[in-house]
C-alpha cells in the first residue's frame, strides 16, 4: 500500500493509503475522494511519502468511495458521452494483434479457400490436413507455392466454382503453442486431443529461453484457454514450473553466424565429446544466467571425465578388496557419499542448481583413490 498526504480545495489536509499508485490516480480523476472535514470532492495530492505499509496490523484509513460505486459512476460516465456522440467506449487491452500468416514454404498451410464468389471460405474438414507438395523447386525469392498450380488451384467447397488455395503458412508458434498437448494424444486419429491429454497435462517443467518468455510462453496459455474452453483439458495454465535459461556469449555478445563469433559443435564434438559440452554448459554458470564460452573451461571439464572413466575403469578391474581399507575410510566415504546424494537432490529439486550438482560431483571423486 502507497501513503498520500492531501489537500482539498479549502486547504484541509489529511491522510490516506492506497492499494497502489494507479488506485489513486483513478479515484482522483473520477472525483471519488472527499474530504473529511468538508466534504469537498476536489482532492489533490500533497506531498507523497514513500512509506508502504508491511504490517497486517495496520489500519489502513480509507477515505474513497466502494469500488461498485465507482464502477456505477465510470459507466454513467460513458453513458453520457455515447448519448452525446462524442465518443463510445471500449475495451483496450495490451495487446498487439499477432500475425500468425508467413511467406514461405515450409510451415504448416493455412486452410482457407479464396472463392471470387463466397469469399474466405475454410477447408472442408474432411479435407483435413493439408500436406506440402513436396516436388517444389527453390529458385527465386519468396514462396514456392504460389508457382505450384496444382496446389493453388482447387474448387470452392461452398459453390463448387474454381477458387484458389491460400500459399501463406502458420507460424511455427502456432503450431508449438499447443503441441505439448497433442503429444499425450499423438496417434489420436480422429481429434485434436484425447483423454490421454487430460492425464498428462499439466506440463511438470517448462524449460525456455528468455527471448521466448513474452512469445511462445504467452502464446502457449493462450491456447490453453481454448483447450479449456473446449473442454479438452482440465487444466487453465497449461505449466507448473518455469525456468529461463541464459544465452550462451562468446567475447561478452551473443553467438550469432553474421557475428562470426559461433563455437562449431560438431568439431568440439570430435575433439572432446557431446558430454564434455554438456557437462562444461552446466558447470559454468546458474541455468538462469548467461555464461561465457571458454576454450579453458572446456578443457577443464575434459579432464574431470577423463579422471572418472580412469578411476572408474581402475577400480573394476582390480577389484580392489574393500577389506584392505580402514573402518573410518570407509565410514567417510560413505558419508561424502550419502551427502552428496542429499545435495544434489537438493539442488536438481528445488533449488534448480545445475551447476552446483556439477561441482559436487567434480568434489566427489577426490576423496576416493585407487
Amino acid at each position: 500500500m502507497i501513503h498520500y498526504n492531501l489537500k482539498c480545495n479549502n486547504d484541509h489536509t489529511f491522510n490516506s493509503w492506497f492499494d497502489s499508485v494507479d488506485a489513486f490516480d483513478k479515484l482522483e480523476k473520477t472525483k471519488m475522494l472527499s474530504c473529511p472535514v468538508c466534504g469537498s470532492d476536489e482532492i489533490k495530492r500533497a506531498i507523497m511519502s514513500p512509506q508502504v505499509s508491511s504490517s497486517k496490523t495496520k489500519q489502513a484509513v480509507s477515505l474513497s468511495k466502494p469500488a461498485s460505486e465507482i464502477e456505477k459512476k465510470i459507466s454513467e460516465a460513458r453513458k453520457k458521452i455515447e448519448s452525446l456522440n462524442k465518443g463510445k467506449g471500449k475495451i483496450q487491452y495490451r495487446i498487439r494483434d499477432w500475425g500468425i500468416s508467413r511467406q514461405r514454404y515450409w510451415g504448416c498451410p493455412i486452410p482457407m479457400i479464396y472463392c471470387e464468389k463466397c469469399g474466405d471460405i475454410p477447408v472442408d474438414e474432411k479435407d483435413l490436413p493439408i500436406e506440402l507438395p513436396e516436388s517444389i523447386k527453390i529458385d527465386v525469392q519468396g514462396s514456392p507455392l504460389k508457382k505450384l498450380k496444382d496446389f493453388t488451384e482447387c474448387n470452392c467447397p461452398n459453390c463448387g466454382s474454381k477458387a484458389k488455395r491460400e500459399t501463406d503458412t502458420l507460424d511455427t508458434f502456432f503450431e508449438s503453442s499447443w503441441y505439448f498437448a497433442r503429444y499425450a494424444s499423438f496417434d489420436q486419429p480422429d481429434a485434436m486431443l484425447d483423454k490421454r491429454a487430460k492425464y498428462w497435462l499439466p506440463v511438470d517443467y517448462y524449460v525456455g529461453g528468455i527471448e521466448h518468455a513474452i512469445l511462445h510462453l504467452l502464446y502457449a496459455r493462450f491456447f490453453n484457454r481454448i483447450l479449456y474452453d473446449m473442454n479438452l483439458v482440465d487444466t487453465t495454465e497449461p505449466f507448473k514450473k518455469l525456468l529461463t535459461q541464459g544465452m550462451v556469449l562468446k567475447d561478452g555478445t551473443k553467438m550469432s553466424k553474421s557475428k562470426g563469433n559461433t563455437v562449431d559443435p560438431n568439431e568440439l564434438i570430435k575433439k572432446y565429446g557431446a558430454d564434455t559440452a554438456r557437462l562444461f554448459i552446466m558447470f559454468a554458470a546458474p541455468a538462469e544466467q548467461s555464461l561465457e564460452w571458454s576454450d579453458k573451461g572446456i578443457e577443464g571439464s575434459h579432464r574431470f571425465l577423463r579422471k572418472l572413466w580412469s578411476l572408474t575403469f581402475v577400480h573394476q578391474n582390480n577389484h580392489k578388496d574393500l577389506g584392505s581399507i580402514s573402518e573410518k575410510e570407509i565410514t567417510n566415504l560413505r558419508y561424502k557419499l550419502h551427502s552428496t546424494i542429499e545435495k544434489v537432490t537438493d539442488d536438481l529439486n528445488r533449488r534448480n542448481s545445475f551447476n552446483t550438482v556439477s561441482y559436487t560431483h567434480l568434489t566427489l571423486p577426490t576423496i576416493y583413490s585407487v
